[in-house]
């Protein structure tokens, strides 16, 4: 591998194209204290407790694991890396295998390397890793034109936002203020080519508490690796979640 380098809420909301995908409470943070005039709180970027219990076993229809694998993904050796201020998952078993702060590939073709590609590709497809990320990223997805058109169009018009309340010079990167912590694949989301995966966010709510988001990413296999699929209409359904139940947290990096 090469390397660069519980408050109340609404029951659901829509995820548009410009908030961080992965880092979804980021956004809300930012979004709620830039209307506010209030200075959001550093977020810790440490990495995610271990799970409390192993994941279920596979099920039918589970995509199939790479010579040698097992069909549940398997997170010995997992690392993080600093992909600007975001902490990305690397695994020596499910990818990626050849990483840039810009871009992420060479995924396992299993449930692992799906998990992995949805938190490497939706986090590059954030305003607050600034454009020279955003944009190439969010151009590889693969979907509609008019959805992926509509997405970066969205991207665009929140990083604006979000820069100028910031006052950070054109091009610059965001603050990021939550960390993806876990996952969760329903099996009746899984198939061979095409795997829907629930990331969960972290982050620190307005309020100072905590506030947790799980936002469904579908990745699907394209040209020998995973790749990131719009979301119909450019925007992800969000899900904020009042505990970490259902989903499968990462292992403390080592």
């Amino acid at each position: 591998m090469s390397s660069e380098g519980s408050r109340r809420m609404p029951k659901g909301l829509m995820v548009g194209g410009g908030a961080l995908l992965a880092l979804l409470a980021a956004v809300m943070v930012a979004h709620n204290r830039a209307d506010s005039g209030q200075a959001p709180p550093p977020a810790s970027v440490s990495a995610p407790p271990a799970p409390a219990q192993a994941p279920p076993p596979a099920a039918a229809g589970e995509p199939p694991a790479q010579s040698g694998a097992a069909a549940e993904p398997d997170w010995a050796g997992l690392t993080f890396m600093d992909v600007r201020g975001a902490q990305l998952p690397v695994s020596p078993v499910h990818g990626p295998k050849r990483v840039t702060q810009a871009r992420a590939a060479g995924f396992s073709r299993d449930t692992g390397g799906a998990v992995l590609a949805a938190v490497h590709l939706a986090t590059r497809v954030s305003p607050q890793l600034g454009p020279e990320v955003y944009v190439p990223a969010a151009e590889r997805m693969r979907g509609d034109v008019e959805d992926r058109t509509a997405f970066l169009a969205q991207l665009d018009a929140d990083y604006a936002k979000a820069r100028a309340a910031s006052g950070l010079p054109e091009g610059e990167p965001l603050r990021i203020y939550a960390q993806v912590i876990g996952y969760a694949v329903p099996v009746a989301e899984r198939a061979p080519e095409r795997v829907t995966v629930h990331l969960l966010s972290r982050g620190a709510g307005p309020d100072g508490g905590e506030v947790l988001v799980s936002v469904p990413v579908t990745v699907s296999w394209w040209g020998g690796d995973w790749a990131l699929e719009a979301p119909t209409g450019g925007r992800w359904p969000g899900q904020p979640v009042a505990g970490t139940g259902g989903h499968t947290l990462f292992r403390e990096a080592r």
